[in-house]
Parts: C-alpha cells; sequence; structure tokens
C-alpha cells in the first residue's frame, strides 16, 4: 500500500510530466491572455439570443440607493499589501464590448458586482457594498445604535467600510453582530 507521501509524489510527476509535454497541447499553458476559440466564441455569442442585454433594470436595482463611494476603492494592510481592490476592476469601465473569451451573462454580473459604496436599502437598513466578497448591511436599531450583519473578511475591510459608514451616517454604538454562516468572507472582519 502506498503512502500518503509517495500518492502525492507520483501525483505531482505525473502532473509535471502532463503538463510539460508537447503532444498533450499544453505546452502553451501560462498567464498571457489570448484569443477565445471559436468553440469558446460561439457558446459565448449564443447568450445573447438566451438574455435581454438591452434591460438596464438589473443595473438600476444594483446602483439604487447610493448615498457614497469613494472615486477608488483600494484597500491595504498596515504594510501596504493590497488586501481588497476594486481598481483591480478597472478594465469593466474602460470595455466598450464584452470579449468573446468571457460569458456574456458572467461579465455583466461582474459589471453589477462593480458597483461599490454605501446604499441606503430601504428605511433603516444599508449596505456597504463592494468592500470585499459579501456586503456589509447594517440595521438601524430603535435606540439608534447597529446590529451589522456579516462584518466582511478582513479587519481592513471592516474597518474602511465602517469609516464610510461613520463618515456619512454618523458614529452609531453596535448593539450586536449576526453571523450568516461560517465562510470567512461573513466573519473574518469582526476585529473591524
Amino acid at each position: 500500500m502506498f503512502s500518503k507521501r509517495v500518492l502525492l509524489l507520483a501525483v505531482l510527476l505525473v502532473t509535471f510530466a502532463f503538463a510539460n509535454s508537447s503532444e498533450t497541447g499544453l505546452i502553451n499553458l501560462n498567464n498571457l491572455q489570448k484569443e477565445a476559440t471559436e468553440k469558446t466564441a460561439e457558446i459565448n455569442r449564443s447568450y445573447y439570443s438566451l438574455l435581454d442585454f438591452d434591460d438596464e433594470s438589473e443595473y438600476e436595482f444594483a446602483t439604487r440607493g447610493l448615498i457614497a463611494a469613494p472615486e477608488v476603492l483600494e484597500l491595504k494592510d498596515s504594510t501596504g499589501k493590497i488586501v481588497w481592490s476594486q481598481k483591480a476592476y478597472g478594465f469593466l469601465d474602460e470595455s466598450e464590448t464584452i470579449p468573446d473569451t468571457a460569458n456574456p451573462s458572467l461579465w455583466r454580473h461582474t459589471v453589477l458586482n462593480h458597483s461599490y459604496g454605501l446604499f441606503e436599502v430601504c428605511d433603516g437598513i444599508y449596505q456597504v457594498r463592494g468592500y470585499d466578497l459579501t456586503n456589509l448591511t447594517l440595521i438601524e436599531t430603535e435606540s439608534g445604535g447597529w446590529i451589522i450583519f456579516d462584518p466582511l473578511m478582513s479587519l481592513e475591510c471592516s474597518e474602511a467600510a465602517m469609516k464610510l459608514v461613520e463618515e456619512n451616517l454618523g458614529k452609531r454604538p453596535l448593539m450586536a453582530i449576526v453571523i450568516s454562516h461560517p465562510h470567512v468572507d461573513h466573519f473574518g472582519g469582526i476585529r473591524g
């Protein structure tokens, strides 16, 4: 019976040999941008007949209630390392057409997720969107405090989100934190 180490080594060797074999066609794997194959482009173009890309209602929903947003959102930790960046998605604003390499529905979804800032969802409920993988939701209590729902993934993201809230809605006491489920993007920023 193989030990786990021997099995792992065998898998790595086979993977390395396969990836470096010119016979497999995988020799050109790298991080350089490539054109879509005709099949990929054909599949991606088919979505234009399946979905109504002239319907702007989802964009209106995604941007409704915007109170404030920084012009550029790039969050760094204490060492200067970028921990979250909407600036990295700037290509979405610059592109006039969806490239054949991208599924148009997923591209549009990414554009909608690129709407970031502080939003009023309805009276007494606010969200900071685009400061992390998830949204930080704030519920105003009758006493004027906050119940925070899902405090984001990192200290830096939560601190930046709360700074935006406090600059626009004032500083308020924290009454409770609700974590919807145990994925790190829903609780990792609790210290912030």
